[in-house]
């Protein structure tokens, strides 16, 4: 009976579960299934026949992939890998990573940039005219045009009269203007439409042409034959071709655009109709010389035009790109067209733009696409879009719900599709999912594990991105010293603790998850275990270890001293690991560092010298034994008292391979 009594008093827990963290509350609050603190773990999950299987590794390292970092202590703020190569954006300037991994300069911008690669275009989205890198030239850089528009447009106008252009005369009419201040790059200037007419019978040709600045240097022409002009005025559009220095125009540069006709007579000509103006730009020419008169305007129209302006983000619609503006539109361009904007009509049936939220203030700060459609979300008042539909236009389907008022994404760089959901930060973290097939839309909390680093840190500078090769939502929240890591299929939460590395943005391409720091580029890498920063043995980064500490365990019987005899552990490290296991008790919140106990985690006995190759296993993992499988089945001795509660924590230090954790169980007796 005595045996048998004793025997009931003894019990094992496991005190290290694998989950997510909880920091809401204080470790002896939290249930069995919680963390208290999971400092770069990953988790992992698969379905099972009783539900969701979870399991628990440490997360990968990063390897450096510049070569140099970003001049003049720039950091990184936003990062592209479109068509193979690596773009970098700064607050002051875009670059692009040459063959041998070193930043090269593309061109200033106004501010950190949203890149996007569209129709083997990168556009720049910089808070000003949307621009645009062109890989196959150059890497010219410069503002995108819009087919569509005009830099001069006085068509519209009222027609007050015309200029006769004949031989001994008038030979030329038009204008004569300077292309607005842009900043950057050229825009092909090579279209115009003038109302047209004649009188009597004119022969022969007349033209469109383009001259610089001196009205001399000719750039580009358009012949039409004379004799099919009407008697009333008609518009005429003429696609220049160049000559000489061509049609490309940049900012601030003067240009003559004139209708010429130097045939026929008084009786027999070309008229090119005006409207009266108040500082006009009309130019004409005759017996040699050029005239400027500022009261008259020609009924002309010269392209190409500008693109979008305020212009902040972008996503997808279809083959359609569409960018946010800070001024709360949304421009669409035609079907895979970067350079056809619908000169700015508003709910233009091809291109053009529509409001979103307009009268309501703020900008347009996050797009993300989910299903076909395409949500976007608004700061100032904070409110969130879903664009629908197959078609825009007046005689188009398109439609622009608002789906959630006073909530948006806080920091538009948060938003991120999550498979076919969206997660982003608001007030905490929001995830909106659907149901295609009944096309509706449910935002559901994320974060409520977190909420008080949420609370404490949430602002308009954070960033996230979705790790798709791990099933991750990352967030970083500039204040906090770690990045706080949304594990998808078991809803739960952890921390990456980055060695050496202060992150400024997170991209995802190709499976890669990419982070900016220090002005450099580096990429999660499963090859890289225990080290941030890695490039090669020689230059190997920093090291850093996984931790994790499970709920402070009640331990029944308060008024009962308990003597922990025994520890057993399933830690696994297909490469080796070190590990320490650390304790807690009755409420501490400080290691108990006199009973922390160190294993070498023994490599499989499985591993051959090839499986080495393409690791960061040094000469100094070299330590591990070999024979994993009778460490893991073994029980090691304890002999420490606890009153009420006790609280286990494990470091892990991976060899060259992930260090994954099983149960950490400590058996115990109530005195």
């Amino acid at each position: 009976m005595k045996a048998a009594a004793k025997q009931r008093r003894v019990k094992v827990f496991n005190f290290v579960p694998a989950g997510g963290v909880c920091t809401t509350h204080e470790p002896w609050l939290l249930p069995k299934n919680k963390l208290a603190e999971g400092w770069n773990i990953m988790l992992t999950a698969s379905l099972g026949e009783r539900g969701i299987i979870v399991d628990a590794r440490s997360r990968p390292g990063t390897r450096r992939l510049t070569s140099r970092a970003l001049p003049n202590g720039e950091a990184v703020r936003f990062h592209l890998r479109y068509a193979g190569t690596d773009y970098l954006a700064s607050d002051a300037n875009l670059y692009r990573l040459d063959a041998g991994r070193a930043p090269a300069l593309i061109g200033p911008v106004n501010q950190a940039p949203f890149l996007a690669g569209y129709r083997g275009l990168v556009v720049a989205l910089d808070g000003g005219l949307a621009k645009r890198v062109d890989p196959e030239n150059a890497y010219s850089y410069g503002i995108l045009h819009d087919v569509d528009g005009f830099l001069w447009d006085w068509l519209g106008d009222e027609n007050a009269g015309a200029w006769r252009l004949h031989a001994g005369g008038t030979t030329r009419a038009g204008l004569k203007a300077t292309t607005p201040a842009w900043g950057l790059g050229t825009i092909p200037v090579d279209r115009a439409t003038a109302y047209l007419s004649k009188e009597g019978a004119p022969t022969g040709e007349y033209f469109f042409k383009a001259f610089a600045a001196d009205g001399i240097t000719l750039l580009g022409s358009k012949s039409f034959d004379a004799a099919e002009l009407p008697g009333e005025p008609l518009q005429v559009t003429a696609e220049l071709e160049p000559q000489g220095a061509g049609l490309e125009a940049g900012p601030g540069a003067a240009r003559y655009f004139v209708v010429e006709y130097a045939a026929g007579d008084a009786s027999n000509h070309v008229k090119l109709h005006y409207a009266q103006a108040t500082g006009g730009a009309a130019a004409t020419y005759a017996a040699s010389a050029w005239s400027l008169d500022g009261a008259k305007n020609p009924l002309m129209r010269v392209g190409a035009g500008l693109p979008p302006d305020k212009c902040l983000v972008a996503g997808r619609k279809a083959e359609r790109l569409v960018i946010g503006t800070g001024d709360g539109k949304a421009h669409y361009c035609d079907n895979n067209d970067p350079f056809s904007w619908g000169a700015s009509a508003y709910n233009g049936g091809s291109a053009g733009w529509i409001g979103v939220g307009r009268h309501d203030g703020g900008a347009v700060n996050a797009m993300a696409a989910m299903f076909d459609d395409l949500v976007i979300s608004k700061s100032g008042d904070q409110a969130i879009y879903r664009l629908t539909g197959s078609l825009p236009g007046a005689d188009g389907d398109w439609a622009l719900p608002r789906i959630s008022e006073h909530e948006g994404a806080l920091a538009g760089k948060t938003m991120q599709s999550v498979g076919d959901n969206i997660l982003y930060l608001d007030e905490e973290v929001l995830g909106i999912e659907g149901v295609e097939s009944f096309g509706d839309v449910r935002r559901f909390p994320k974060s409520r594990d977190v909420a008080n680093l949420i609370q404490a840190h949430r602002g308009p500078e954070a960033f996230a991105v979705y790790n798709r090769a791990h099933d991750q939502y990352w967030l970083h929240m500039p204040g906090l010293d770690c990045t706080l890591v949304y594990h998808i299929l078991p809803q739960a939460w952890t921390m990456y603790r980055w060695a050496g590395l202060e992150p400024t943005c997170f991209s995802h391409f190709d499976g890669e998850t990419f982070i900016g720091s220090g002005g450099h580029l580096f990429v999660l890498d499963d090859a890289v275990q225990g080290r941030d920063g890695y490039v090669d043995e020689q230059d190997a980064g920093q090291g850093f270890t996984a931790e994790a500490w499970g709920p402070m365990l009640d331990l029944g019987a308060p008024h009962n001293h308990k003597e922990f005899k025994a520890l057993a552990f399933q830690v696994s490290a297909r490469l080796g690991a070190s590990l320490e296991v650390m304790f807690k008790t009755d409420f501490g919140k400080v290691c108990r560092s006199e009973l922390t106990r160190r294993f070498l985690i023994p490599l499989d006995d499985d591993v051959r010298v090839g499986d080495f190759e393409g690791t960061t296993f040094t000469v100094g993992d070299a330590l591990f034994p070999v024979g994993g499988s009778g460490n893991r089945l073994a029980s090691h001795a304890l002999a420490f008292l606890a009153s009420t509660n006790c609280q286990c924590g494990i470091r892990l230090d991976p060899g060259g391979a992930p260090a994954r954790l099983g149960p950490v169980t400590l058996t115990f007796a109530v005195l």
